[in-house]
């Protein structure tokens, strides 16, 4: 078993009907506003982001991301997948998307490098 993101909407760039997110957005919720509220979570959050910033750039995060696509690319996977689902179609929006693992580690890698931009900028600096 791999962990993986799950139910995480924008995580990687895609909403969950496989729209594009918009990577300078900020989603929040009833726990993140409250937490943001206390005193104390500002500083908690910019300590964490130091720590992990370096694990969570873009390049270490795409390393993985090609290592995946690697393996599945040297196991003929892609192109199972491509003859069997050539294109995966919204059951809400009807949207097709077609299968194209290259143009999406493009994305993944833009929005990646976008939204870490933003992240950085919010809590790498001095408060």
């Amino acid at each position: 078993f791999y962990p993986m993101p799950w139910d995480l909407d924008a995580a990687f760039g895609r909403l969950y009907t496989a729209e594009p997110s918009d990577p300078a957005c900020w989603y929040s919720g009833p726990l993140l506003d409250r937490l943001l509220a206390e005193e104390d979570f500002d500083a908690l959050l910019r300590a964490r982001w130091a720590a992990l910033r370096d694990r969570l750039a873009p390049e270490a995060v795409m390393a993985m991301f090609n290592a995946a696509y690697d393996r599945l690319d040297e196991a003929g996977a892609w192109d199972r997948e491509a003859e069997r689902f050539p294109a995966y179609t919204d059951s809400v929006t009807g949207v097709t998307h077609p299968l194209d693992p290259e143009a999406e580690l493009a994305f993944i890698r833009e929005y990646l490098t976008a939204r870490f931009a933003l992240v950085d900028a919010a809590y790498g600096g001095n408060p």
